[in-house]
This record gives C-alpha cells, sequence and structure tokens, in this order.
C-alpha cells in the first residue's frame, strides 16, 4: 500500500475509523460557474502524497472537515469528508 503523510491542524479526534473523502471542490469551466462542492465516490489515491485538515464545512446538518489533498504533481484539491488520526 501507498504511504501518504497525514497532517491534522485540528488534533482532537481519536477515532480507528478510516478518512472518508466525500465531496470535492470543482468548477464547470464550460459553465463558467464559481467552484462547488460535487459529491464524488472516491479520490485518485495514487495520486495523494498529504493529507492537511484545515477546518470544517456545514452542509445541511452534517458538519464535514476541510482536507487538503496535496498531489504528487504538487497540486493541490480540497474535500470535505470524515476524518481520523491516520487511516485512509
Amino acid at each position: 500500500m501507498k504511504e501518504i503523510k497525514i497532517v491534522d491542524q485540528l488534533a482532537i479526534s481519536a477515532k480507528a475509523t478510516p478518512i472518508e473523502l466525500l465531496y470535492c471542490l470543482q468548477v464547470s469551466y464550460s459553465d463558467e460557474k464559481l467552484p462547488i462542492w460535487c459529491k464524488i465516490s472516491t479520490p485518485t489515491m495514487s495520486m495523494i502524497k498529504q493529507l492537511t485538515r484545515v477546518g470544517t464545512h456545514q452542509i445541511g446538518c452534517d458538519t464535514l472537515d476541510v482536507i487538503i489533498a496535496h498531489m504528487s504533481d504538487d497540486s493541490q484539491t480540497y474535500w470535505l469528508g470524515e476524518w481520523n488520526d491516520g487511516v485512509v
């Protein structure tokens, strides 16, 4: 399994369940819309080299963690998901 560095800037959780990346901040280039949170099935795990939790975001009644995925091509992607202390 590929190793991914995990950085938690909020460090309060002691859960043993996996980090689940649920939403990705995406933009439609053809429709010229502002970036919106889109529900996704699975991120491209092979490109992620580090995950950093930086805050929380409310969608409806759910409070999700804001996670930055640092990719191997030096880009960053913002995700909303459920965080734990280091399992993807």
